[in-house]
């Protein structure tokens, strides 16, 4: 018998029951079966749709298919006979009658799956939005049919399918392999449908769940809270029962927070006053990799279209998005979407970042080539939106140069967004959010997101981890160490020893605005991977992450799905603290400016020098050796034609400077830098784009610089012409050949002239011809103070200034070029000695040859992308064979050396000339290697190397405006990873005294692991473009020895005449159009031989419309570029020549916004080294620091009267830009 004290009590005393205890891991793997699988037909999948019709009655569909792989506009489309058809491929004209009993529901919709990427139009041609097809995590499938459509019971509209998938066509389905050309695409579905949109929600309210139990530590509170709720609706749900629906939406509630989802985007403002992550929606689309250039246009119109409608839909969210060139294909191919975009844009809902013109390599594009970009790219955007970026933008560029920094502040921006290095596959990079310095001391603020990705899809794991893998640093308390701290999900009870700040009391953020003494912290408590120091022994955590969310790469970007798991995520965090709070409706801008705010301007960051190395992908500086070449050969043509383009346009009143055809070019060669473009790791129909570009460039710029030339020296030819010139060339008077220097340097080059037909007074200037007659060499001189090269004439002073350069062989396998500064012997097939004659120092290490080598290259899986470590033991040294001489000296000494290996055959001209590489008194001559290679190897890798008898822990690599130096040890993993690295125009490895250099003139591969320095020439993959470098190549490199360690080296300036021929002409020796001013260098630098003047063009908004003798033309500027090439400061005096009259000078920034007036000095005559009067108009003071970069405008006109000396000012220290 009992008996109860507590009548009151509810509890039972007896129990039978078997309790309450649960499986967890049983319920978590029940969660799978809610949706699709095995029970689809009954599970949550099978109440999705409430209709769903396809019958001619409701959808009529007319095709018409476009031939080939052609790409029709809609105005070309729309001319063209439709038929009728039910399901099929392109272009579709569809009509919807909707049924009358439609209507009574939340939404109609419009499904059509061609499992492939599509565009829905209006008839009129408006793009509304895209389609993605297939069931993949991108698929996007439903038209929303307009409520009015749907009131009247009829709607028209037109798709654009297209026979490409989010990824290309790849023939096996991995991504990287080469497209299937015959691929088929199968029109799944074309429906009218009803969605049942409670079902919908339910199904995101479970997602989100799912998330929640799969991303939280095991057994803690809101996980096994999401575990049991969702448990409980897949109790609740029942098949046919709409009252279920609700109900179990109702149960998510007790996760989410009652009355969550009537607040919609207000969401955002309750619970934390501040979040850690910051959302943003992004499309990265690469402008070219598994598809060409117009499919990207293409992607461009479906992803923003579908971007603007999300924004109607969701008011909280915001889209950015970068390339000038992307919103430029918009505005020119769909201009009613650019103009909902530009609606948007001044809404600040979508958010153009970056500035540049694409997001390009950042290893191998010229330092010019960078200014170009983001020239090219503020300008756009400031003249379509009214406004510049604040952020630069680069999240998938393999590498970043040490010299952006500089080249960001001075396009405008603070800003960096970035987040490859996440990808290495040595070492993890230590921070996330840090000060980025340069090369030259120049900082910003930079963010590598810790959600490792600019395509998140905006899940619980994807907000946890921005929080979970951030790596602030901490700083040392007083006692010098720095706490760890991990932000466990405890309740503030839970840990009395952690005290807060007033400021932040009640307001539930502490996962960004926590404060803790580092002397109360417990290990146990704690694991962060730092803290911010804001007091002595005082710690602020500083935990800040952009989660850039969308479906990218090829395009797509954020999808409805995402908009509501956030919203659902941001609800959980406004009741619970175990998941970090997420924000959204704010800019990228607005996320830095709060870090910049937060952190003391950066102050209380670490900082990271020097350039950001990718330990992965280091293929990518070889892959596809013709577009390098192009690359490389088109930047140089293009200074070349502004150098002389601004020249003429000054010199000829009627000549007007050809601004327009100049930027097209420019652009040309920039879209060509994308960072799959450049860095050969796109299919082959975008090498097919990028060479047809180049090839454009080419013919347009070189007829630039002959039509600029021949207002400069009227009647004048060029040299190697002879087709078209040739009678001119006959005849007598056509006897003065003369060179045209586009850099700022003197120089002796060895010029060869065609001897057949060619005059009598040509020929008396010839001192060497060869072998068969066809052709002379002579010796041109450009000095110091002259952009114009002629030719030497015989004589004993002549000799005197010469190195006579011969050739010895033995007839079979030994051979010896050599003058009075170098030697170089090539025996048994290799390079067995590179000496240096002066010195009498042999360069080659005891033991060792030089030559060509071959490795395997066979990549873990990137194939274009990747050179593996591995690769290094399998070298196999390659022998030249059938050595020949084909020129004897005096002037120019050469072999021709052949290699055969495999189904390939390389060809080398090496040669020696009886110059030095410059004009520098200790300069010595190069060996010149002119190779042609029949290339037919797969996942092979040829160098060339060299084993010199040099020690040094670096080797030394040309980088934009400066150099880099790298590890030639292993010391420790970071300088293991640079086994392969990118170089410009030159690799060096010195030591005190001596050094040698690889020149290039357009490859970019190198390495140098102990004494052994190579380039890299050509690689074989096979993917994603089989037939990448096969067939024939032709490039040269050359070998350079130099008295005196790199810093104490000519190496900078050899590298800049190895890469910029002289533009040479013929003309008559009685013409008066060389007058003196044509002779003198219009600029000139004195006083520092680091500094280096880079780019002479026209100011950027001149008005180009007419000559500048119109007297309606406006101001007349001309800017130049100068930079810091060795590393320290200098103090130069910049010159101008008194035929260019100069009224004001200006440093500027890389825009070319004024930013401080120059002094100008006037400078009297002096004589040049020709007994010529020289006579320099004025002079400026330049001050740089190392690697500074500075941009000067000359504004035309009569120069100001000159100061009287009590009020002459002097130059003052000049701030970068």
């Amino acid at each position: 018998m009992s008996c109860s004290h507590h009548s009151g009590s509810s509890y039972s005393e007896l129990n039978y029951s078997a309790g309450a205890k649960w499986s967890k891991s049983l319920t978590r793997q029940r969660l799978d079966n809610f949706q699709g699988g095995h029970f689809a037909d009954v599970n949550l999948s099978s109440v999705l749709f409430t209709h769903r019709l396809d019958g001619p009655g409701f959808v009529k569909l007319k095709v018409w298919s476009a031939p080939g792989v052609t790409k029709p506009s809609f105005e070309e489309a729309m001319k063209q006979k439709f038929r009728t058809t039910k399901k099929t491929n392109h272009w579709w004209k569809v009509s919807i009658t909707v049924p009358e009993y439609f209507k009574q529901y939340e939404r109609v919709q419009f499904e059509f799956d061609p499992g492939c990427e599509a565009m829905i139009y209006t008839t009129e041609g408006i793009p509304l939005q895209g389609i993605t097809g297939g069931f993949g995590g991108d698929r996007r499938v439903e038209y929303i049919i307009p409520s009015d459509a749907r009131e009247e019971g009829y709607h028209e509209f037109v798709i654009e399918s297209s026979c490409n998938g989010m990824f290309g066509v790849p023939w096996n389905g991995d991504t990287i392999q080469p497209p299937d050309m015959n691929r088929y695409f199968t029109l799944a579905s074309a429906d009218l449908v009803v969605p049942n949109q409670e079902a919908w929600r339910l199904m995101w309210d479970f997602q989100t769940l799912r998330e929640l139990v799969d991303t939280l530590p095991g057994n803690t509170s809101l996980q096994n809270k999401a575990l049991t709720t969702a448990n409980e609706i897949m109790n609740v749900f029942k098949r046919g029962d709409a009252s279920a629906i609700v109900a179990a939406r109702k149960k998510a509630e007790e996760v989410f927070g009652e009355g969550w989802e009537s607040k919609g985007a207000g969401v955002y403002e309750d619970g934390p006053a501040k979040s850690n992550i910051w959302g943003i929606g992004h499309c990265h689309i690469d402008t070219a990799w598994l598809w060409p250039y117009s499919v990207t246009q293409q992607k461009v119109a479906r992803s923003w279209a579908t971007q603007v409608d999300l924004m109607d839909r969701y008011p909280e969210h915001r889209f950015t998005c970068s390339s000038a060139q992307q919103y430029k294909w918009l505005e020119e191919l769909y201009p009613p979407l650019f103009d909902r975009v530009k609606e948007k844009v001044l809404e600040g809902k979508f958010q153009p970042v970056g500035g540049s013109w694409v997001e390009n390599d950042s290893n191998m594009p010229s330092g010019e080539a960078l200014v170009r970009q983001f020239l090219f790219g503020q300008r756009f955007f400031e003249t379509r939106f009214g406004k510049r970026c604040e952020t630069a933008w680069l999240p998938d560029s393999f590498g970043l140069t040490g010299a952006l920094p500089q080249l960001i502040r001075g396009a405008g921006m603070t800003y960096f967004f970035t987040q490859k290095l996440s990808w290495n596959n040595i070492n993890v990079f230590p921070h996330s959010t840090f000060n980025w310095v340069g090369i030259d001391g120049t900082q910003v603020l930079c963010h590598m997101t810790p959600v490792e990705t600019y395509t998140a899809q905006a899940t619980v794991g994807d907000v946890n981890k921005g929080l979970a893998n951030h790596k602030a640093m901490g700083r040392a308390g007083r006692d010098g160490k720095v706490a760890r701290c991990y932000i466990l999900p405890k309740p503030k009870h839970d840990r009395p020893q952690l005290k807060e700040h007033d400021d932040v009391k009640g307001k539930g953020a502490i996962y960004d605005t926590l404060f803790a003494t580092k002397d109360c912290l417990r290990e146990s408590d704690v694991e962060v991977k730092g803290l911010c120091q804001t007091e002595p022994g005082v710690f602020k955590i500083l935990q800040l992450s952009l989660l850039v969310f969308g479906n990218g790469d090829g395009g797509g970007g954020p999808l409805p799905k995402m908009l509501e798991n956030l919203r659902r995520i941001r609800a959980v965090t406004n009741a619970h603290r175990e998941v970090p709070p997420v924000t959204m409706g704010r800019s990228v801008d607005e996320f830095f400016e709060d870090i910049e705010k937060s952190t003391k301007e950066g102050k209380t960051l670490p900082n990271w020098h020097g350039e950001l190395y990718l330990e992965f992908h280091r293929g990518t500086y070889t892959s596809h050796g013709s577009i390098k070449k192009g690359n490389r050969h088109s930047e140089i043509l293009l200074r070349d034609v502004e150098h002389l383009t601004t020249l003429a346009s000054l010199y000829k009143n009627t000549y007007a400077y050809p601004k327009h055809a100049i930027d097209e070019n420019w652009e040309k060669v920039l879209l060509n830098q994308f960072h799959d473009v450049l860095p050969g790791s796109a299919i082959g129909m975008v090498y097919d784009d990028a060479e047809k570009l180049y090839a454009e460039v080419k013919t347009s710029g070189e007829a630039l610089l002959d039509e600029a030339l021949t207002v400069l020296f009227p009647d004048s030819l060029p040299l190697h012409s002879m087709a078209a010139a040739k009678m001119k060339y006959y005849r007598n008077p056509y006897n003065k050949v003369i060179g045209y220097n586009t850099i700022f340097l003197p120089r002796w080059d060895i010029i060869k002239i065609p001897l057949n037909g060619a005059n009598t007074a040509l020929k008396a200037q010839i001192l060497q011809a060869s072998d068969d007659g066809k052709e002379g060499y002579a010796v041109m001189q450009t000095p110091a103070s002259s952009q114009i090269g002629q030719l030497r004439d015989p004589n004993s002073t002549l000799h005197a200034q010469l190195l006579p350069a011969s050739v010895y062989t033995n007839g079979s396998d030994h051979f010896v070029l050599r003058n009075s500064s170098v030697q170089l012997t090539i025996s048994k097939g290799r390079i067995t000695s590179l000496f240096d004659v002066k010195l009498s120092r042999e360069l080659i290490a005891e033991g060792e040859t030089g030559g060509l080598v071959i490795f395997e290259d066979r990549p873990n899986y990137w194939d274009a992308w990747d050179v593996e470590i591995h690769h290094l033991e399998t070298a196999r040294p390659l022998e030249f064979n059938n050595i020949s001489v084909v020129a004897q000296g005096p002037l120019r000494a050469a072999v021709k050396a052949e290699v055969r290996y495999g189904q390939s055959l390389i060809t080398c001209m090496i040669s020696l000339d009886a110059t030095s590489a410059t004009t520098k008194s200790n300069s010595r001559s190069l060996f010149n290697f002119d190779t042609v290679v029949d290339w037919h190897q797969r996942h092979e890798l040829l160098k060339f190397e060299l084993p010199l008898d040099i020690h040094s822990p670096n080797a030394t690599y040309e980088t934009q405006f400066g150099y880099v130096q790298r590890p030639t040890h292993k010391n420790t993993t970071w300088d293991i990873a640079k086994f392969e690295v990118c170089g410009h125009k030159y690799a060096d490895l010195s030591e005190f005294g001596y050094g040698v250099a690889i020149l290039s003139e357009s490859k970019y591969g190198f390495s140098c692991i102990g004494n052994v320095l190579r380039i890299s020439l050509l690689r074989a993959a096979t993917a994603p473009d089989a037939e990448q470098d096969q067939g024939l190549h032709n490039f040269a490199f050359a070998i350079l020895p130099h008295e005196g360690s790199f810093l104490e080296s000519d190496v900078p300036q050899a590298a800049y005449l190895y890469n910029s021929p002289l533009r040479v002409r013929v003309m008559s020796s009685g013409q008066d159009s060389i007058s003196s001013s044509h002779f003198n260098s219009p600029f000139t630098i004195s006083g520092a031989r680091n500094v280096i003047l880079e780019t002479v063009k026209r100011g950027e908004y001149d008005d180009f419309s007419s000559p500048i003798s119109d007297p309606d033309s406006g101001p007349v500027t001309v800017v130049l570029r100068l930079y810091e090439a060795f590393g320290g400061h200098g103090r130069v005096q910049l010159n101008v020549a008194r035929h260019l009259p100069i009224a004001k000078a200006f440093i500027t920034n890389l825009m070319e916004d004024e930013e401080q007036e120059l002094t100008l000095n006037q400078i009297g005559t002096s004589a040049n080294d020709n007994g010529d009067v020289n006579a320099m108009g004025c002079a400026m003071t330049l001050n740089f620091r190392a690697f500074e970069v500075k941009t000067v405008k000359l504004v035309i006109g009569a120069p100001p009267p000159p100061p009287s000396p009590a009020t002459k000012k002097e130059s003052v220290f000049l701030t970068p830009f």
